[in-house]
């Protein structure tokens, strides 16, 4: 079982983005940080399978994550943010991996393609 953890803070704009990227997902949780826009209601109104927990970033993301983690049910998790996709072809290997049940591997790390105006970026991230 795949879970995908979702973070969210005033995110109304790009969640329904977000979630129609991680639809093949078997667990979509999102950890909201007490938005102020429509974003919940966006949610809502996008899936009823939706899990919504709302807790306080307080300016600590590990804990954000890990209150996210703890939520989630699945065997892997694959933690975004609200304006993050996950490509077709790293959604086909994840898929490919799990359904192995290999266990060579417990965790994987992924490499960003950053976006910005439109231009991918090459430089600022190892």
């Amino acid at each position: 079982m795949i879970s995908v953890v979702i973070l969210t803070k005033n995110e109304e704009i790009n969640i329904i983005d977000c979630l129609e990227s991680v639809e093949w997902c078997d667990e979509i949780v999102v950890i909201d940080d007490y938005s102020t826009d429509r974003t919940l209601q966006v949610i809502k109104n996008f899936n009823q399978r939706v899990k919504i927990f709302q807790h306080e970033l307080k300016n600590d993301f590990s804990q954000q994550r890990n209150f996210g983690l703890l939520k989630a049910k699945g065997d892997w998790v694959l933690f975004i943010d609200a304006d993050e996709r996950p490509s077709n072809s790293l959604r086909a290997e994840i898929m490919d991996y799990v359904s192995l049940k290999n266990t060579e591997y417990s965790g994987f790390y992924i490499k960003r393609k950053d976006n910005m105006w439109g231009k991918e970026l090459r430089h600022g991230e190892v």
